[in-house]
């Protein structure tokens, strides 16, 4: 029987995993800290590394499993959160294009956006 929920968070520093057990309440926590790397191009620019960031996700799930003594099969359900202002375009389950929140390329063609 699934007994336990689990919540992922994406911040802007780190991945977050929480499994709450639903019977007990009782919770397994597992983070992992992240660095965005600046953009090849000139500006205020930040690349979102999908792959290494995916990974250290699923580290961080397989981590609060084990802690908790949990199978993937015991989750019930899964809720994510995510920090704002980031966009992952994606295409035919390829990225095309992947930045964090703090990625300020198009600063002045939001300010121009903004002043109608």
């Amino acid at each position: 029987m699934s007994r336990y929920l689990l919540g992922l968070d994406a911040g802007s520093g780190s991945v977050r995993a929480l499994l709450v057990d639903v019977e007990s309440g009782r919770t397994a926590v597992a983070v992992r800290r992240w660095e965005h790397v600046p953009a090849a191009e000139r500006g205020w620019g930040w690349d979102f590394d999908t792959g290494r960031n995916w990974g250290l996700l699923a580290e961080a799930v397989r981590e609060a499993l084990a802690r908790a003594g949990a199978a993937p099969a015991d989750v019930a359900g899964i809720a994510a959160a995510s920090m704002r202002h980031s966009l992952v375009l994606v295409r035919g389950g390829e990225v095309l294009f992947a930045v964090p929140n703090r990625d300020a390329r198009a600063a002045a063609e939001g300010s121009e956006m903004a002043a109608g």
